[in-house]
């Protein structure tokens, strides 16, 4: 049976007057900016091409690896590690994730003055598009201190690692791949920024999603637990989406 949504989801698009708003209150320096795989889309990375999707990623390490080619990334990664060199995962990682150029959009976005940017991709596009655009951005990741940098601006924590300061004793944990890493002590939820997360969430006059698919159950799970923040609640998505992911988001905010 076909999927069949009312026509105000299916056409439900962010009108001028809507944009304007937003823009206004990010203006404000009291927005926050949260980041998925879609938002790098159309940079260039060191191998000139665009930074790998989960599955793409987990395909390429197959093939580093010279196995059988499997696109469930944490599967790979985790063989990987177990059978081949780190430092071999590592160089893949380097090449596909470390931006060189980004599109004047990135720049754009990144130039707005956000209370805090959060992100789950491991490229550092936004840093990169900032510097592009006379704008330090500082890239975090959950092992930084948020009591040291919670006041301040221009910070972008990776929630699942970043390029620029991934090292090879960091790809069993700190850097989300395998299953273990995902379970670890280190992860974003047993985390002292998952608190300041939450506190960002509330406080912020704005929350906007750009290419963020919202598979984070405990992401969804912050949202969904509180009803007020779908009304400040925006999801920048890519033109003619899955139904499925109109649905999913337009449960928690404006797509």
């Amino acid at each position: 049976m076909k999927l069949s949504l009312p026509d105000s989801i299916i056409s439900q698009k962010i009108d001028p007057e809507t944009t304007e708003r937003v823009l206004s209150i990010i203006n404000t320096g009291r927005a926050i900016l949260f980041t998925g795989a879609g938002f790098s889309f159309g940079c260039e990375n060191v191998v000139k091409t665009t930074p790998p999707k989960a599955g793409e990623l987990a395909m390429l390490i197959s093939r580093k690896g010279k196995f059988e080619e499997d696109d469930d990334l944490t599967y790979v990664s985790d063989y990987f590690l177990n059978h081949r060199n780190k430092y071999d995962l590592l160089h893949l990682l380097k090449e596909n994730f470390t931006i060189i150029k980004t599109r004047t959009g990135h720049g754009k976005i990144s130039s707005l003055d956000w209370k805090r940017i959060y992100t789950t991709n491991y490229d550092d596009a936004i840093e990169k598009s900032g510097k592009d655009n006379n704008k330090i951005i500082y890239s975090l990741t959950v092992d930084d201190d948020p009591k040291e940098f919670y006041k301040k601006r221009n910070c972008c924590i990776h929630i699942n690692g970043s390029i620029s300061s991934v090292s090879e004793g960091d790809l069993d944990s700190k850097f989300k791949l395998t299953r273990t890493s995902y379970v670890s002590p280190d992860s974003f939820v047993n985390s002292p920024w998952y608190y300041y997360f939450k506190k960002d969430l509330e406080q912020s006059s704005a929350v906007v999603f750009i290419g963020y698919s919202l598979y984070d159950i405990d992401i969804e799970k912050l949202l969904f637990s509180s009803p007020t923040l779908k009304k400040k609640t925006y999801f920048i998505i890519e033109e003619n989406p899955p139904k499925k992911l109109l649905y999913t988001l337009s449960k928690y905010g404006y797509v």
